[in-house]
């Protein structure tokens, strides 16, 4: 799990901010991943499936965006 220093509610993907970057950068060796969710408190929040992911920044903290693989599918959730 990536720790999310905070996250964008009103996002239609994933978007957070991390530190994590040693944990980041094993989860984006393990790409093409099937399913991404986001946890607060201890409780499954938000999730998507067939996802990629891009990061922003060279340096912590890293912008992170969680969107699928389909960009068709992107396209819908952002109108």
């Amino acid at each position: 799990m990536v720790a999310a220093d905070r996250w964008d509610e009103n996002s239609a993907f994933l978007e957070f901010e991390t530190r994590d970057e040693i944990t980041l950068q094993a989860v984006l060796r393990d790409q093409p991943l099937e399913q991404a969710t986001l946890f607060q408190n201890g409780s499954e929040g938000r999730g998507m499936r067939e996802v990629k992911i891009e990061v922003f920044g060279k340096r912590k903290p890293f912008r992170v965006k969680v969107t699928h693989r389909d960009d068709v599918l992107n396209q819908i959730l952002q109108s």
